[in-house]
Order: C-alpha cells, then sequence, then structure tokens
C-alpha cells in the first residue's frame, strides 16, 4: 500500500475558498469534490455541475488529486515529497532547479557525476524542459496563492526527481529519458512563447495549463513505474525510443499533443477577444472552453477511476493483511461443515422464528438455542446459516468441536475467527478494524474482554447505522470448548457488551451450568432464549417421521425391484416412536440401515431390539463424554459423585417417574441438593423447571439403555446399581 497523501492533498475540499475572478469567465464544466473522499472508492457524484467554473477549482481538484495519485503510486514517503517541494519552490531559473535535481541524483548509489549520459539529458533535454515547466507555473501562481495548503506547479519538479531515481544513475537508462524529452520538448517548446506574459492569458488558457501540468505528473509516473518492472528493464536498456513505443506512455502523448494544440487554440482566441469582440471569435472561445471542460472532466474522472482501483487493491491487500493476524480457523466456519442441514418440511416453525429475530432490529441481539444432546441443534445452525447467507445477513460463523481438533474447540479461536469472516462481508468494518490494529498488533494472548473491545466494541463504534437488518455471527455448540471458564469469559463479557455492537449472535449449546449460569437468566431486551427439548412432542416427532421417511424411501429405490414396497409404514413409524425427540438417534439408525437396509431395519425395529454396537456406538461416544464430564473426579467431590450415581439409578430404574421433590423426600436430602447433582446431565435428563410440578426423566430410552447393558456404560455404574432396588428398600423406604 501506498503512504498516506499529505493532509492537502488529501482534503482539497478542506482548502480556503478562491476570491473572486476579475475577468469574465468561459463556460466550461465545474468539477467539484465533494464530503466522499475517494479514498473510500467514491467518485464526487457532481463531476460535471454545468456552471462557470474558474481555473482555481480546476487547481483545487484536478492539481491536487493528480499530485495524490502520484505520490500514492510512486510509493514516496510523504515527509519525502514535503522535503524534496520545500526546497524546490524556492527555486526561481533552470539553474536552481537543475542544481537540486544534481543533488538527487548524487543520492543515488550507482550514480556517476562525470557520466556524459546524465550531462546530455541535464543541459539538452531536462533544462529546456525546466523554463517551460517555470512559465506554466507562473501562470498558474495566482490560483495556487488561493490554496496555500496545496504545493503549486513546482511540485513537477518533485515528480521530475522521482523519475530521475527510478534511472538508478545508470546511463543506458539516462538515454531512454532522452527519448522521452525529444518528444515532451516539441510540445512545451510551441507554448513557451505565449506563456513568457503569464498576465495577458485568459482564463480558459490557464484552466488547460493546469490541465497539462496535471498530464504530465500522469506522464512521469508511467515512466516511473516502467523502469521499476524487471520485466523492461532489459527491453528499455536496447534502444532510446522503448519508453515512448510503450502503448500507455503513446497514448498519454497524444493526449499531451491535443492539450498543448488546445492552450495554443486558447491563446490565439483570447488575445483575438483583447483585439475585436468578433462573433466568429466569441464561438471559437465557446469550442475551446467545450473542448477545455471536456479534457478536465476526462482527466478527473481517470484520476479517480484510478484511485478507486488503488484503494480496491490497497483494500484486498489490508484484509489479507488483517486475516493473516487475525488466524482464522477455517475448519469451524459454515463452509467446512456437512452441508446437511435441515430436512425440507423439518424444523420449520424454529427456522421461521429465527428468521423473523434475525431481520427485526428491534429485536434482542442474542439468540440462545439449547437442548439436550442429539436433538438436531448443529442441523438447525447449519441452516439458518445457510438462509442468512442467501439473504446476505451472515456475518460470519463458528461450529465448536473439540473431537475433531484443538483449535476448533478453543474459546479464545471465536471472537477473532468472527472477525476476520465480518472483515470479508462488511467494507466499513474493515476499515475500522485495520485501524484499530494498526494502533495495536492482534495477539493471541489477549483475553476475551479485550478482544471483544478491540476487535468488535471499538471498531463498530465508528461505523455509521445502518436501516438495514443486522449481520448475525452464528456460534454452534458452545459446550464443545474445552476450556469452560473461557467459555464463561466469552459469554460474561458478550453480554455485557452486546447492546453496543451493530450485529446480533445466535448462539447454540447443551443446557450446561457454565452456560446456564450466562445466557439463562438474561434481561429480555438483550436475550431470548428457545430450549429445544421444550418443544411440543408431536411436532418434533412429525418432523423425525419426514426425516425417516424421506431417507428409508431414498434408500429404498437403490434396492432391487424385489423389494417395492420397502420400507413398510409401520417400521417407519416404530422408527419413529423409538427416536423420540432425538434426532441423532434417528440419524444414526440411517447411517446404520444403509449398509444392509432390510435386515438392519428390522433388528431395530423388532419385537426385540438386537442391533448392536455397530448401531450403538455413535451414542455411547456422545453418553461416555457426557457421562465422564458429571463424574469427573478432579471437579467433583466423591460423595458429590455417589450422590449423582444414585440419583440417576432412581431415575432409571423406577417405573413411575418423580418430581424433583418427591425424589428429594424418597433420598432425605434437600431439593437442591437433587438438582445440583444432575447440573451436569441436563443434555440427557430432562429437569423440570419446578420442584413439584413436572417429572424428572431421561430425555431418551437410549440413555437408559446406555446404563443398564453391559460393556457400555462404565464398569463402576453397573456395580452401583445392581442391587439398587435391595438399597433403596432398605435405605428409605422400611
Amino acid at each position: 500500500m501506498g503512504p498516506e497523501a499529505p493532509e492537502a492533498l488529501s482534503h482539497p475540499r478542506m482548502m480556503h475558498p478562491p476570491s473572486p475572478a476579475h475577468r469574465p469567465s468561459l463556460t466550461i464544466y465545474r468539477i467539484a469534490m465533494t464530503s466522499t473522499s475517494p479514498e473510500h472508492g467514491e467518485v464526487p457524484p457532481s463531476v460535471l455541475a454545468g456552471r462557470h467554473a474558474k481555473p482555481e477549482e480546476t487547481f483545487m481538484t484536478l492539481w491536487a488529486e493528480a499530485m495524490r495519485k502520484f505520490q500514492q503510486s510512486a510509493d514516496v514517503a510523504s515527509t519525502l515529497w514535503e522535503s524534496a517541494y520545500s526546497g524546490l519552490s524556492r527555486c526561481t531559473s533552470a539553474d536552481d532547479v537543475l542544481r537540486s535535481l544534481d543533488d538527487t541524483m548524487r543520492k543515488v548509489k550507482t550514480f556517476n557525476a562525470v557520466d556524459s549520459s546524465w550531462k546530455s539529458v541535464r543541459n539538452k533535454y531536462l533544462k529546456p524542459a525546466i523554463q517551460v515547466l517555470l512559465l506554466l507555473n507562473d501562470a498558474i501562481a495566482e490560483f495556487a496563492s488561493h490554496f496555500p495548503t496545496v504545493p503549486g506547479g513546482k511540485a513537477i519538479f518533485v515528480a521530475f526527481g522521482v523519475l530521475l531515481q527510478a534511472t538508478n544513475g545508470i546511463s543506458e537508462r539516462c538515454d531512454i529519458l532522452i527519448g522521452l524529452f525529444e518528444q515532451l520538448n516539441s510540445f512545451l517548446e510551441r507554448l513557451s512563447i505565449r506563456l513568457v506574459t503569464p498576465s495577458a492569458l485568459g482564463p480558459a488558457s490557464k484552466t488547460i495549463a493546469i490541465t497539462i501540468l496535471a498530464h504530465l505528473l500522469d506522464i512521469f509516473l508511467i515512466a516511473t513505474k516502467l523502469f521499476s518492472q524487471p520485466a523492461w528493464r532489459t527491453r528499455l536498456t536496447l534502444y532510446r525510443q522503448a519508453l515512448t513505443k510503450d502503448k500507455e506512455m503513446v497514448n498519454a502523448l497524444d493526449r499531451l499533443r491535443a492539450l498543448t494544440d488546445l492552450e495554443l487554440r486558447a491563446i490565439a482566441a483570447e488575445t483575438q477577444i483583447t483585439v475585436v469582440d468578433s462573433h466568429a471569435t466569441m464561438k471559437e472561445m465557446q469550442i475551446v472552453a467545450t473542448q477545455a471542460a471536456s479534457e478536465v472532466a476526462r482527466m478527473y474522472h481517470d484520476i479517480m477511476d484510478f484511485m478507486r482501483s488503488e484503494h480496491q487493491q490497497r483494500t484486498q491487500i489490508d484484509a489479507i493483511r488483517i486475516l493473516a493476524k487475525l488466524e482464522q480457523v477455517e475448519a469451524a466456519d459454515i463452509n467446512a461443515q456437512n452441508s446437511n442441514g435441515c430436512l425440507q418440511g423439518t424444523r420449520v416453525k424454529i427456522l421461521d422464528e429465527l428468521r423473523d429475530w434475525s431481520r427485526d432490529n428491534g429485536s434482542p441481539r442474542i439468540f440462545w438455542l439449547n437442548g439436550m444432546a442429539g436433538i438436531g441443534k448443529s442441523a438447525i445452525a447449519r441452516s439458518f446459516c445457510h438462509d442468512l447467507h442467501r439473504d446476505g445477513l451472515l456475518g460470519g460463523s463458528f461450529f465448536c468441536s473439540r473431537r475433531r481438533s484443538a483449535e476448533e474447540g478453543d474459546a479464545l479461536r471465536i471472537i477473532p475467527s468472527l472477525a476476520a469472516s465480518l472483515v470479508l462481508r462488511d467494507p466499513d468494518y474493515k476499515r475500522e478494524l485495520l485501524v484499530e490494529l494498526n494502533k495495536e498488533t492482534f495477539s493471541r494472548h489477549w483475553n476475551l474482554d479485550i478482544q471483544l473491545q478491540r476487535l468488535l466494541h471499538h471498531p463498530f463504534a465508528h461505523v455509521q447505522p445502518s436501516a438495514r437488518p443486522l449481520q448475525v455471527l452464528v456460534i454452534d455448540a458452545l459446550d464443545e470448548c474445552s476450556d469452560e471458564s473461557a467459555t464463561r469469559d466469552l459469554l460474561l463479557n458478550l453480554v455485557d457488551v452486546v447492546q453496543c455492537l451493530p450485529v446480533k449472535f445466535f448462539l447454540t449449546s447443551r443446557p450446561e451450568p457454565h452456560i446456564r449460569q450466562q445466557l439463562e437468566y438474561m434481561d429480555t431486551a438483550i436475550g431470548q432464549v428457545l430450549r429445544l427439548h421444550d418443544i411440543e412432542r408431536d411436532i418434533v416427532e412429525a418432523d423425525i417421521h419426514l426425516y425417516l421417511t424421506h431417507g428409508l424411501r431414498a434408500i429404498g429405490r437403490t434396492l432391487p425391484r424385489t423389494f417395492t414396497d420397502w420400507p413398510p409404514e409401520v417400521e417407519i413409524q416404530a422408527l419413529t416412536r423409538l427416536s423420540g425427540r432425538l434426532f441423532i438417534y434417528a440419524f444414526t439408525a440411517m447411517t446404520y440401515i444403509r449398509r444392509n437396509p432390510v435386515e438392519r431395519l428390522h433388528k431395530i425395529t423388532g419385537a426385540e431390539v438386537t442391533a448392536g454396537q455397530v448401531f450403538t456406538q455413535p451414542l455411547d461416544v456422545i453418553y461416555r463424554i457426557i457421562f465422564s464430564e458429571a463424574m469427573n473426579p478432579d471437579v467433583y467431590e466423591s460423595d458429590e459423585i455417589d450422590l449423582t450415581q444414585r440419583v440417576i439409578s432412581v431415575i432409571i430404574s423406577l417405573h413411575e417417574p418423580l418430581t424433583v421433590l418427591a425424589l428429594a423426600q424418597l433420598l432425605r436430602i434437600p431439593s437442591h441438593r437433587v438438582r445440583s447433582s444432575l447440573d451436569r446431565l441436563y443434555a440427557v435428563i430432562y429437569m423440570p423447571v419446578r420442584d413439584d410440578v413436572g417429572f424428572l426423566s431421561t430425555f431418551h430410552a437410549s440413555f437408559g439403555d446406555f446404563l443398564t447393558t453391559e460393556g457400555r456404560a462404565p464398569e463402576y455404574m453397573h456395580s452401583f446399581g445392581s442391587n439398587l432396588f435391595q438399597r433403596i428398600e432398605r435405605d428409605y423406604i422400611l
């Protein structure tokens, strides 16, 4: 990226307004700068405003922007530009300018002061050009004086210096410059006679003079960039006219020729007006004025197009730089996930509710969808991500998983990854984030409070509000983060700052205690909570039935024709009942059935379930993780673990479910101890809100099977529950 332009060059609209012109101006188009800067890729909306314009307006816009283009594209540091201009602005003759350029060349390591090529370029070609350019500078000096913050026409000599430095003092390259200045001087010498008396020039000729100076900057920029291209260095040493044969340079020289011709016509017409005010002369002046307006406008558009292109390239480079710093976990993005979301026609009510929430800027900024293990939270999150992406509202996504990789289960990687996603979707946020990261480089060691402040809060604080729907950031399976403390900190800080952010957060997780503590009792103005397992059983079963019907019939179409009636509806209904509200059960069954459809479907739905470990293993993996966390001796005391085992044993062994209060009375403990004993098992055991209303139960029968089938649950659970009824009768009932 090129260096920042000096303030005077970046914001010409902030300069002092021009003084009134004393001569009658000709009808040319006004090129007006607006408050929208081309730094942001916007062309001012009123380039051709159709009013009487003055040369000072052209100086304020075209000349200032041409210098900014040169400085940025030639990669000239602001301090070096200002220093060089400070010295050259005091030069009053061609010899003064040449002495300054001599100093510039002496700083080039490969420069040879006695080299004849440099002397020839200096004396025979540069000096005549400088003499004419000094006259051009005198012609526009009156207008430059109105804008003390904008470098005057002598800034063209800074561009001279940059071009000379690009030759590296190599004699062959100096020879190449001779070919360029031979052509330039042929145009400039034609102007020199008329420019000797600048006070005699009218506004049209002075406007064109400024345009010529701006165009010369463009020619010097083309030459400078060609000298810096490795592929051109060999070509440039082959023959003197290589530079002027370049296609871009040829076009630029043709436009310079047209401008000098137009300047001569303007000078001639203005001179005639002072002698005779004839209709023919006035008509010629109008033609010249129109052509001058066209040239000025075309140059301005070209510069703006160039600056916008430069800005887009810099923006892309900036985005890449930001992404590299933030180290986005790409494997956690929606595009890296299984493409399967919810089957069409299922989860309709939930997805509609999420759609309405995402499009209502007045709705809470956080939506927490929680539910027991295997209930289908991630499928909903994937479907919602696809909906958001289709509507242009997906700001970013992070699908947590400690089983896939450590970084996907690292809560400290979530906010940086979401910020990296936002960079690609929101140019205003990207600009402000770059400003923030330029103040202080991102560190992976930032805590979550600092991450939220510097990556989201501070950048968004400088982004103008919009009436369009807010971007949504999706974080799926927060319970999968390996560090519970970090997850807790993330949610604690997010709830504190979220109302200050112009984004929304959709969160999913199991109802684990460290997550419930932060989200369950959020202010309703901040967060909305949906317990997926509280949705009516018949609605869930209808969705699962549709899912199984669709999947099994797709499998049936791959079977021989003798199985045209497969799958039987009775077996679909049976598998639906077995699945209960557990989508993971249905999904696991489908995966199991696919390898041997007819026999395996019957093994699951028959009078006696004979499906073995191949079927149960995926569910067992989930249950073992949940169980090991609930019984972790590094977290819980032995008496706490013992109580959890007792409570679970009662729940799965009694034929009639109990309320929290009834179970507490049976075990002769307070109700709150029943709740705390099951704190880590909300993902598999339904916990009613009240102690005396609603029953404790396993969320799905497969969890009870896991605990009671030999070889599936941990051995200590079997030994603990083997004599459960005798212990209950002895300790609690008798």
